[in-house]
């Protein structure tokens, strides 16, 4: 797994259906996992290929996860945990259990 540097997580900053409000904490904040699951983000194009619209959608399905949308935009959260659990979700990693409703985060990416 690769990690996104200082300037790969200035550059995703800097997508157009992405806002991060204070980018040198979340630089300085992210932790490996983050920086993975950035650099993950970046290759996956997740962000290119869905709209802000879709993106809104889908995370009606996840209450619990904190996507929050302004002005066109999915506004990265400033808490560490609430940013892994948003680029989880960017990622697919969170998925509900077909039984009880419950979410779940998946550590495997292998299709059924």
């Amino acid at each position: 797994y690769k990690e996104a540097t200082n300037d790969d997580l200035t550059q995703m900053a800097q997508h157009a259906l992405l806002e991060i409000a204070d980018l040198p904490s979340f630089i300085a904040e992210a932790d490996s996992q983050v920086r993975k699951m950035a650099h993950s983000i970046e290759s996956s194009c997740v962000l290119d290929n869905y709209s802000v619209n879709q993106i809104s959608a889908a995370a009606a399905n996840f209450p619990d996860i904190p996507v929050v949308v302004k002005n066109g935009k999915i506004i990265l959260p400033s808490d560490k945990k609430e940013i892994k659990e948003v680029m989880h979700f960017l990622l697919e990693d969170i998925y509900k259990g077909p039984l009880s409703g419950s979410d779940f985060l998946t550590n495997s990416k292998r299709e059924l």
